[in-house]
Formats: structure tokens, sequence, C-alpha cells
């Protein structure tokens, strides 16, 4: 018979392995509860681990990419190559009248027409660079240079004419050329571009060239003269006819060579389709001592195959002192060889004034004179010379073209 302790002791024992197996069956339970949460918790855990790796990815991209080039300028993948976009819109609105008739217009401004332009460049290296320029004006509307003053009244019901409207103009390729250039040995051009000699009468520091300049019929010139004593439309001679500042050979399709610049001074020649050619040099200095800026320039020209004249000859020169008085002055002449009409000459003069009137900026006022020398032709016709003519009061009047 054993022991009442030993009875006891397996009571005890029994109690514990009893505890042991519940305790073992609650765990069991517990973690087949919790199994389903810990999957989920290790999902989200993942989830968060790919976000960091996508985020980390996206700032190494960006610390790769090429830094953001201003919107003002366009470049190529190579820093040391440009190409930039810029234009204008000008417009104007001016009053005209000629004693008789008087109308207000709304204009393209002809001074300075709207256009845009492109402006390519590349550097080679410290000395060398080469480039291209693409200009067009764009296709105005009532160009200030061809508007008219009409006697036909809309109210009237008349339908053609009555809002003294010019016809458009179409786009003008104005600059299509390329170059290259160097600091010590100048700069070569090929293509349409300006000729040495062109804008070489339209130096002007003036501050108002945008207004009126020494081209003074592209603001009003077709505008017709009226005779004294008659009524009705003018009769006479557009302002274009009888008025040219003889500016050398304009734009055309050449090959211009340019020297750089010493002490101020730089020297232009150009040869040109139908064989013309010409020579500029021009001048512009600072000078601060004396509270001066001077700008100037010459230039020869001769027409090559082109009928009509030999050659010419014209300049300009402006000055502006500290105190905001200038003064502008341009001449011109052309060579109208085994010609019985006279050459063609033209002066122009333009006094200044520049101050400040607001916080907005300067204000630059002027006036201008301008003389064209021209005749009236009797028992003789210039057609035949290829040249234009009006009549005026039984007159052939032979125009400064």
């Amino acid at each position: 018979m054993l022991p009442t302790r030993y009875f006891a002791f397996l009571n005890r024992t029994g109690t514990l392995v009893r505890a042991a197996v519940c305790c073992g069956v609650g765990v069991a339970f517990l973690s087949m509860a919790s199994a389903p949460a810990f999957a989920a918790e290790m999902d989200n855990l993942k989830q968060q681990l790919r976000d960091l790796q996508n985020r980390l990815d996206q700032i190494e991209s960006q610390q790769a990419a090429p830094p953001v080039v201003p919107a003002k300028m366009l470049r190529s993948g190579k820093k040391q190559v440009t190409l930039s976009l810029s234009g204008q819109v000008n417009r104007v609105s001016f009053i005209a009248d000629d004693g008789e008739l008087n109308s207000f217009f709304h204009s393209d401004n002809e001074n300075s027409s709207t256009r845009w332009r492109l402006v390519g460049k590349a550097k080679i290296d410290s000395q060398w660079s080469a480039g291209l320029k693409i200009e067009q004006d764009i296709g105005q509307s009532n160009n200030s240079s061809g508007t008219s003053i009409t006697l036909n009244d809309c109210k009237s019901g008349v339908t053609s004419g009555c809002e003294d409207n010019t016809t458009g103009t179409t786009f003008d390729n104005r600059q299509m050329n390329v170059w290259i250039k160097s600091k010590s040995a100048g700069k070569l051009t090929l293509g349409k571009t300006d000729t040495a000699s062109n804008n070489i009468v339209q130096i002007d520091l003036s501050g108002t060239g945008v207004v009126q300049y020494s081209g003074a019929n592209d603001l009003g010139g077709g505008f017709k003269f009226r005779v004294a004593g008659t009524s009705g439309a003018a009769t006479g001679p557009k302002t274009s006819a009888v008025y040219n500042q003889l500016d050398g050979l304009s734009r055309k399709d050449q090959i211009r060579y340019d020297t750089p610049k010493f002490a101020g001074f730089s020297v232009a020649v150009a040869h040109g389709q139908g064989d013309i050619w010409d020579i500029a040099g021009r001048y512009s200095a600072n000078y601060k001592d004396a509270g001066l800026k001077i700008s100037a320039g010459i230039a020869y020209w001769e027409f090559g195959k082109q009928a009509g004249f030999d050659s010419g000859i014209g300049g300009s020169v402006s000055v502006l002192h500290s105190s905001g008085f200038n003064l502008t002055i341009a001449a011109a002449t052309q060579d109208r060889s085994g010609s019985s009409i006279d050459d063609p000459t033209n002066f122009y003069i333009k006094p200044g004034f520049q101050f400040k009137a607001t916080s907005l900026g300067k204000t630059a006022i002027s006036a201008h004179y301008a003389s064209a020398t021209c005749r009236y032709v009797r028992g003789m016709s210039p057609i035949g010379e290829g040249r234009p003519y009006v009549l005026v009061q039984g007159r052939e009047h032979e125009g400064c073209i």
C-alpha cells in the first residue's frame, strides 16, 4: 500500500500536466488566431520598402538629368550651342491731313515692321564661333508706307476703299544667312543679309527712330501731294515717288566680310547677286569726359547689272550729349551716267532732346527736315529709261527712286 504522500504527489503532478496541456492548447489557439494579422503586417512592410525604393530611383534620375534651361533660350545637348527666338509687333496710330481731306490710320509701322527671328550660335573655341540668322517680316496689315486718303464714304453705300486701307503684304525674307567669326580675323557671312552700305544713312542716336527717321516715306509714303487750289482727291505724286533716303543696296543675296573693330572703327565689304558690290566704314565712340556719344558711317556702292543707276555714295552721323541734346545728319546721292535726268540727292537733319519725364524711363522728342532733289521734265518721257513718272498739271514728274 502506497503512502498518502505519494498519492498527493501524483495528484499535484497530474494537475501540472493538465495545466501544461491546457496552456499548450491555448498558445496554439492564439497562434492560429494571430497568423493572418502577422501576414498582413508583413505585406504592409514589404509595400513600404517598395515605395522607398521607387522614391530613391526618382531622386537618382533627377540628379542625373541636365539642368532646367530658362524658357527664353533653347539649347541643344551641347552647352556651347544656343538658339534664340525673338520678334516684335510694332503698330502705329496717326492722323494725316492734306489741306482738304484728313483721316485717322491704324497701321503696321514700316519704320520697323512686325517680324520674328531665329538666331543660332555655336562656340567653336575661345577665338572662333559660327551661327545662322533667319528673320522674316510677318505679313503686314495696313502698312504705314502705303496708306492713302480717299473720298469714298462707307455710309453712302461705297464698299471699296472707304476705310483708307492699303492691301496687306506677304512674308518677306529679310535675313537668311550663315556666318563664321574670329575675334582677331573678323566675320564672314554668306546668304541674304544687309549689304555693307545698308542702313548707312540711318545712323540715329535720338531715340525717336521707331517713330521717324531718315526713311521719311515709311510713314505716309502713300499720301499724295495736293495741287494748290484743287479740291476733291489729291492728284499730285505720292511722297514715296519724290523722296527716297538712298540707303545703299538694302538686303541682298551675297557674301560679306566685316573686319574686327579697332579703336571704334570697322570696315565691311560685300559682293551680291547681279554683280553689285559695296564698301562701308563705320565709327562709334563714347567720350565720357566730354559727355558725348558719336556714331557715324560712310559707304560707296555700285549697282552692277541693275538698270537705272551706276553708283552711289552716302553716310550719316549722330551725336548725343549727356544733357540729352542730340543731332542727326544724313546725305546721299546716286549717279545716273548717260542720262538727261538729274542725279537724285537726299539731305536729312534732325535735332532732338532726351529727358526723364516720368519714373518709367526716358522720353525722347525730335523734329526733322528732309529734302530730295527732283525735277519736272518737259518734252521727253523718262519711261524709256525705266523710270517711273506721274503727270502733274500736264507735266511729267520724275520720281527720285
